[in-house]
This record gives structure tokens, C-alpha cells and sequence, in this order.
């Protein structure tokens, strides 16, 4: 499955709310769900384990008709705060001048920490939603044949293997890959490459899959690595609720209608606890 290298988004959820309603409405006469539906708030709020949080989304569903634009549907003014479930860690938010329904940090060097539960709270108006995930802990990763971070590599070389221990609290763990190279000046690592006859998976940047909790290795096939230049890996170990809603997306982008799952009481969404380990390395073509 591919997805991008990025953490999902409350505009996904927003589209995809909107076109579900759309189906809805695609008879003669509106039907009342879709006439007296009240756009839901939907909330998007990831803990990284050991890294500072970064950004919390406050957004509505968008409305069925018009160009839809994540800046048009931000809720503004909220009180937003994450704390530790049963200890005295808070962390508040305030909006982001530069974008509406984007909350950053008052404290910038707040750290989630592996196995401990938290709690998000947003107040607006007359509404409240909230959540509850729990952050993976820690885990060990091995890179076989040989460690790659800062190296260079080539489509001859042996298959990259991954290995992890479990980790504490995951629900599942994902693996991501990311071509760093500018987008105007990519050089492609197949020789034979033909802009003219290039299909989708030949021309993406990147490549993603999800992994159940019981998996513990992966080997990653060089036909992924489309691009020289830069790359970024990644293989995150998630809660049970992440889990789930990137597998609906899964099976939303395959084209089956369903709606996402969601943790967020009040609302729509997904709050989520991950742990990671990332690194860099590069990729030249072979017969350099």
C-alpha cells in the first residue's frame, strides 16, 4: 500500500466526510440527514514518543457544494490542552496566526513519554470534544545486512531487512519511505526509464506500508526506490486507534466507502500515540 511519508491530516478527513455526504445527496430530493446535517469538528493531534509535540488541527467538515479549502473551515479561539492521565505533565496550545484551526505548543520542548496515557481536551463555544491514547514505548531496530544511515546506496545492492523488538502498548507499526530530491530536478534510478510510459507507482516519492502488531521483520524490495538523490526511512510503532484509521484510509483509497473510525468523543478524528525510528541515507543510480 502506498501513502505518503506524512502524518494523516484533518483536510483528509474533511474531504472525505464531504464526499461521503455527497453520495448521500445524490438523489432527487436532499434527504433529511444530509439537509440538517450539522458539520461535526474534527480534531487531529499525534504524540511522538521522546519528541517535542508540534501541532494540534481544529477543523469543521466541510459543506458539500464550492472549492474546498482547509483555511475556510479552521475553528479558531479554542481552549486546547493534552495531559498526562493520572500525573501533573500539561501542555497548552494557541492559534496559529498564519493558518486557521492550526495550534501550536506554548511549550515547545514538551516531550510525550513511552507508556503513559494521555488525555486531549478542546473547548470552543458551547462544544467540547476529547480523547484518550496511551504512547508506545521504545524499541529496538536492526538494519540488515549493514546499519545504512549516512550511506549510499544502490539498486545492486542486497535487499534491506528490517528487525524490531515489540514495543510496549502497539497496536500495529508502519513503515514509510520518502524521496528527499527537489520534485523540478528528480533523476531516475531505472535506466530505462521513459517519462512518456511511466505509471503512477513509477513517478511517486513515496511508499508506505501498514504492519500488524504480531510482525516483527520486513524486507524492502529496491523497485520502491524510484529516485537518486536524498532518502528518508522510518518505521513507527502506533496505537491500536492509528492503526485502524490508516487502514480505513487503506481501503478508502482501494475504493470501498466506509468512514474512518474515530477515538475523538464530540467529534471526528483520530488522537494517536507513535514511537519511531528514522533515519537518512542516499541513492545513486548503479552504473555510477
Amino acid at each position: 500500500m502506498a501513502m505518503p511519508n506524512r502524518i494523516l491530516r484533518g483536510g483528509l478527513w474533511l474531504a472525505a466526510c464531504a464526499s461521503t455526504l455527497v453520495l448521500l445527496s445524490g438523489c432527487e430530493s436532499t434527504p433529511t440527514e444530509v439537509r440538517d446535517y450539522d458539520p461535526e469538528p474534527v480534531l487531529t493531534a499525534y504524540l511522538m514518543r521522546g519528541e517535542p509535540v508540534r501541532e494540534v488541527y481544529l477543523q469543521r467538515v466541510a459543506p458539500l457544494q464550492g472549492s474546498y479549502l482547509p483555511e475556510d473551515h479552521g475553528i479558531v479561539g479554542a481552549q486546547i490542552v493534552v495531559s498526562s492521565i493520572g500525573g501533573s505533565d500539561t501542555l497548552r496550545f494557541h492559534d496559529d496566526p498564519a493558518e486557521r484551526g492550526h495550534y501550536l505548543p506554548e511549550d515547545t520542548t514538551w516531550v510525550p513519554e513511552g507508556t503513559v496515557r494521555y488525555r486531549i481536551e478542546a473547548r470552543f463555544g458551547e462544544e467540547q470534544v476529547w480523547a484518550e491514547t496511551v504512547v508506545p514505548d521504545g524499541f529496538e531496530l536492526d538494519v540488515l545486512p549493514r546499519p545504512i544511515a549516512g550511506d549510499t546506496l544502490t539498486r545492486d545492492d542486497p535487499n534491506i531487512l528490517l528487525q524490531w523488538t515489540p514495543a510496549d502498548s502497539a497496536g500495529g507499526y508502519t513503515f514509510n519511505i520518502m524521496s528527499l530530491a527537489d520534485e523540478d530536478s528528480l533523476v531516475a534510478l531505472d535506466p530505462d526509464y521513459d517519462p512518456e510510459d511511466a505509471d503512477e507507482d513509477s513517478l511517486a516519492q513515496s511508499a508506505g506500508w501498514m504492519m500488524r502488531e504480531d510482525q516483527r521483520t520486513l524486507t524492502i524490495p529496491w523497485i520502491i526506490f524510484n529516485w537518486a538523490g536524498p532518502y528518508r526511512m522510518s518505521v513507527m510503532a502506533v496505537t491500536k486507534e492509528y492503526y485502524d484509521y490508516s487502514f480505513a484510509w487503506m481501503r478508502i483509497a482501494s475504493g470501498i466507502e466506509m468512514t474512518p473510525p474515530t477515538n475523538i468523543h464530540g467529534g471526528l478524528g483520530i488522537f494517536a500515540g507513535l514511537s519511531r525510528h528514522q533515519f537518512e541515507f542516499y541513492m545513486k543510480p548503479s552504473d555510477e
